[in-house]
């Protein structure tokens, strides 16, 4: 999912909306400095490979509730639903899960939101440590 998150970044980008991938490193418990760090953004988007009813975009939300923290937040994942068996990279993309869906989503989102400076990727796959250790913006 890390490849597909910074790829979508990078689309939105072109499209004019800033773009933060985050990894969180770890799910549960969520790092409290999440909810400081999506303060600077308007809107939040959580990408999960994972069913998304319940999944980290929930956690995200209540934690954010608990945090005071009161941003819009889109959730991409998995739908609860029999997926028929086939490769990870198929039922992704037939789910509609790839870069260009989510970076015209993102776009959409920050449309609808007004100006909006950028919206932040969260995705639960973990990157290397020294890639996921601090934000970079692509920009």
């Amino acid at each position: 999912m890390a490849a597909i998150a910074v790829e979508a970044a990078a689309m939105a980008y072109r499209e004019g909306v800033g773009v933060t991938v985050i990894d969180p490193r770890w799910v549960k418990p969520l790092p409290s400095s999440l909810a400081t760090m999506a303060q600077r953004y308007k809107s939040v988007v959580v990408l999960e490979d994972g069913i998304k009813h319940g999944g980290i975009a929930s956690t995200i939300s209540e934690a954010f509730r608990e945090a005071g923290v009161n941003i819009p937040i889109y959730s991409i994942g998995v739908p609860l639903e029999f997926i028929e068996h086939s490769k990870r990279s198929e039922i992704l993309t037939d789910l509609g899960i790839t870069a260009q869906n989510i970076a015209r989503s993102i776009v959409e989102w920050n449309s609808s939101k007004g100006s909006a400076k950028s919206i932040e990727i969260m995705e639960e796959m973990q990157l290397p440590a020294h890639e996921s250790a601090d934000r970079k913006p692509l920009h």
